[in-house]
């Protein structure tokens, strides 16, 4: 998975670098794929990519925000927290 996860740094190296604002005040920093964008670069079936997101933002790991009508949702990623884990 390491290669294929390279499209995620490889898309945020790209914002960085076109000015884009990745970063909300209160929230953090943020990307935004579409599930079959998330597919392509794990290199695992749309099926698969949903199944993931839900088990993420179940799991308190990713929150997920929508920008408005017909815009692409924000992604967070979140801090796990670690108490009471061994």
């Amino acid at each position: 998975m390491g290669s294929r996860a390279g499209g995620a740094q490889a898309k945020a190296d790209l914002s960085i670098h076109s000015g884009e604002k990745w970063y909300t005040p209160g929230l953090g920093v943020f990307i935004i794929y579409t599930r079959k964008e998330a597919a392509d670069v794990l290199g695992c079936s749309l099926r698969t990519a949903v199944t993931a997101f839900q088990q993420l933002l179940e799991a308190g790991l990713i929150f997920e925000e929508y920008s408005g009508h017909g815009k692409l949702k924000r992604i967070y990623l979140l801090k796990p927290d670690m108490e009471g884990m061994s």
